[in-house]
């Protein structure tokens, strides 16, 4: 197991969730340095996983969904 964010093996968390800028809502393990900084992120307009319309998907099933109705 490594960490999902900078690749550290020690000191990794249980699974959580935390928000990607490149990839929006992720599962994974985190080192503790990574966790803390990822605690309060949340998902900003200017982040590639935004939505553009001003919209916020959580997951693939809600983007799937808005898109074909």
């Amino acid at each position: 197991m490594y960490c999902k964010i900078c690749g550290d093996e020690n000191d990794l968390t249980r699974v959580i969730r935390f928000w990607s800028p490149d990839d929006g809502w992720v599962a994974g393990r985190l080192c503790k340095y990574c966790a803390k900084d990822c605690a309060n992120r949340k998902p900003q307009p200017t982040d590639y996983a935004y939505d553009k319309r001003g919209e916020l998907f959580s997951d693939v099933d809600d983007a799937i969904d808005n898109i074909y109705g």
